[in-house]
């Protein structure tokens, strides 16, 4: 995995690139019953299958962020098939410390990491997939600005955010935190 570049903070969250050494607690994290509920691919990882999918970081169009709360760190956010003609991505984000559920660091870390995607990847639109059920996601994306764009199972919605409406929340918002 290349050196981390990519570093961004602000009032105690950081978000960097995952290194090699992140690569188990990423394991743990992604393998947790309050996180695999929510994903798409819900099963338990395996560590060959996870350290194949890790090695490909580098070789698709995805970023992957750590973020933390002063040194702690905290959740996973992830960037991938980013689409530099369209200017679109999509992005994932997951708590892997139960502490930190429900706290308003993940928030800020989220604000972080799509004003980067907007403003830095020059990204116009960003999509995400929710799982129906999960209220708080629902309500935090409702809350940016996201709006539901397709149906993609009994279980998930594709949600996109476009960067314009994403400006006008994001300047609300991160006033909140300051």
């Amino acid at each position: 995995m290349k050196k981390s570049t990519i570093s961004l903070k602000l009032l105690g969250v950081n978000l960097r690139e995952a290194q090699d050494s992140d690569k188990l607690k990423i394991y743990n994290w992604r393998n947790l019953d309050h996180v695999r509920s929510w994903m798409r691919e819900s099963d338990l990882i395996s560590m060959r299958d996870h350290l194949e999918w890790f090695r490909s970081i580098d070789q698709k169009k995805k970023i992957l962020l750590i973020y933390s709360f002063y040194q702690k760190d905290i959740g996973v956010i992830s960037i991938k098939d980013i689409n530099n003609l369209n200017h679109e991505a999509n992005l994932g984000a997951y708590v892997g410390d139960i502490e930190f559920l429900g706290s308003p660091y993940n928030v800020l870390a989220i604000l972080l990491a799509y004003n980067y995607c907007f403003e830095k990847l020059k990204i116009n639109k960003i999509r995400t997939s929710i799982h129906k059920s999960n209220k708080s996601a629902l309500r935090l994306n409702k809350t940016l600005g996201f709006i539901v764009n397709k149906n993609l199972d009994k279980f998930f919605d594709e949600h996109t955010l476009d960067k314009n409406i994403f400006k006008i929340n994001y300047n609300r918002l991160i006033k909140i935190f300051l």
